[in-house]
């Protein structure tokens, strides 16, 4: 229930792991990208640090997540705190290799798309895309290893050469599949208006560098979601070179009255809140509220990573409910061709290339075409299993 502005006002604090993504977007290491943030104050979070560190007879000043998770000991101690805030809590995560494929739909057709983008998410269109490649990518697809590689170094290195090499690769290649020389065809052949996007981005000093890092879109998201809990929010978050450069943007959401809410793909997205001050960055040393947000992190990372775990399967029964519905995950569903959405975006990615290569409107009676293949699918499908 959204309290009164006025007379409470939530200390958001929140932390993020592995912040550099665009180093290490391939580690095994690291899969996971996670971000938590509790809704508490830095007194409140004192005594359960303290209490936890006597209890526990952990060595050490202050609360590290990734320490915790290395030992039995502080596993029961990182339970201890997911249990005292699960409620005041909310984490989003992303599958970081996933992550990149979204961000190849994102700047390579979403530029293309975004007159009539709705009609294309409406259908999922975008995950049918971005799983698709993944898919490629699990199944060690050479040419899709490649060119999410080159993509991830292109945006990185603000350079676009890279992504049109990939074309080159694939077009002489007898063993590359039809989806990735459908989307090395789309991705050259509308290279002018791809490339002006991406220069606009680029010459963003605060956005160019950071474009397929998620701290930014995380916290937004996050605290859209409080939003509907708090009528303002003062936020505090744990200092890191990709917030710096950024958190300015939200100076725009001080003092607002106004809580705005979009629909996007079915799901909606608070665009708008209201911020009590400017968000500040600080040391997690001198805010123990920082430490929770910390363990929510790093157990939560730890847990995806290694499910099996008993500790594991606790920290995912604990957070469930304050998982964000807009974590980054892939659905092997959408990029199947079988499936409903599947035919429909496949034989929409199809339409797309011929009217490409023909230099045709892209968009001409597209929503009708949707609907012709919503009618067709039945029998088809029958057709199939026969």
């Amino acid at each position: 229930m959204s309290q009164h502005k006025g007379w409470l006002r939530c200390k958001l604090y929140s932390v993020t792991k592995q912040a550099l993504l665009a180093t290490i977007l391939f580690s095994a290491e690291q899969p996971y990208f996670v971000y938590s943030s509790v809704a508490t104050n830095n007194t409140d979070a004192s005594i359960a640090v303290r209490d936890v560190i006597a209890t526990y007879k952990l060595q050490m000043p202050e609360l590290k997540g990734g320490k915790l998770t290395k030992s039995n000991r502080g596993k029961d101690a990182a339970r201890f705190i997911l249990n005292k805030f699960a409620k005041d809590t909310s984490t989003i995560f992303a599958d970081k290799s996933y992550a990149v494929a979204c961000k190849f739909f994102e700047y390579v057709f979403e530029p293309v798309l975004s007159s009539h983008s709705t009609w294309f998410y409406n259908i999922n269109f975008h995950r049918f895309i971005s799983n698709s490649l993944y898919v490629h990518y699990l199944a060690k697809d050479q040419m899709a290893r490649q060119l999410l590689i080159d993509f991830e170094d292109s945006m990185r290195r603000k350079d676009f050469s890279k992504i049109e090499q990939i074309y080159h690769l694939t077009s002489s290649n007898n063993k590359a599949s039809p989806f990735m020389r459908d989307i090395t065809t789309f991705c050259v052949c509308h290279k002018d208006r791809i490339r002006d996007e991406l220069d606009t981005l680029w010459s963003i000093d605060h956005l160019g560098g950071w474009s397929l890092e998620l701290s930014m879109t995380s916290l937004h998201s996050l605290l859209g979601g409080w939003s509907g809990r708090f009528d303002s929010m003062e936020v505090a978050c744990d200092d890191s070179k990709p917030l710096s450069t950024q958190i300015n943007m939200l100076d725009s959401m001080i003092g607002r009255d106004d809580r705005i809410t979009i629909e996007m793909a079915g799901r909606k997205q608070v665009v708008v809140y209201n911020l009590t001050a400017p968000v500040r960055l600080v040391s997690s040393k001198d805010n123990p509220a920082i430490q929770i947000a910390d363990v929510f992190a790093s157990s939560i990372a730890y847990a995806l990573k290694h499910q099996e775990e008993d500790f594991s399967k606790d920290v995912l029964r604990i957070c469930e409910e304050s998982i964000d519905e807009n974590s980054v995950y892939p659905g092997a569903e959408h990029a199947d061709l079988f499936s409903e959405s599947g035919y429909i975006n496949g034989n929409l990615l199809q339409l797309l290339i011929r009217r490409t290569l023909r230099g045709e409107d892209l968009f001409e009676g597209i929503p009708a075409f949707i609907n012709q293949a919503k009618r067709a699918y039945p029998n088809w499908v029958c057709t199939m299993r026969r």
